[in-house]
């Protein structure tokens, strides 16, 4: 859809009382839940099921010190133990990992046995 579009949708739903904006309000909800359920039908369908989250992500710690030979010089995206989407290029990773579901990815670009660390600007 358009800028154009949508800014017409909203001009529209600016002129409704709030008893049609709440109806409105509360189809876009119903359907962004929809989405979500699909988007986690997807993951599981794909053998990505949610595991108990963990804030320290060791699983994901765990699977880059298995990987770190297989993967150096890539960006890599895990979720769990499990390879998401890996590259050299990290905005196409991210956009990849993004495009499978994940809400907030975690990116490592892992270096290689000979790079030099890299100390910033």
């Amino acid at each position: 859809m358009s800028v154009e579009s949508i800014n017409e949708v909203i001009r529209k739903i600016a002129t409704l009382t709030p008893a049609e904006r709440q109806a409105i309000k509360d189809y876009l909800l119903e359907q962004e839940k929809k989405d979500a359920e699909a988007v986690q039908a997807d993951r599981s369908d794909a053998g990505l099921a949610e595991e108990e989250p963990d804030p320290m992500r060791r699983r994901e710690y765990e699977w880059i010190r298995q990987h770190r030979d297989q993967y150096a010089g890539q960006y890599v995206v895990v979720e769990g133990s499990k390879l998401i989407a890996h590259g050299t290029d990290g905005r196409k990773v991210l956009a990849g990992a993004r495009q499978s579901g994940i809400r907030i990815p975690f990116i490592v670009r892992i270096e290689s046995p000979d790079e030099l660390p890299f100390g910033g600007w």
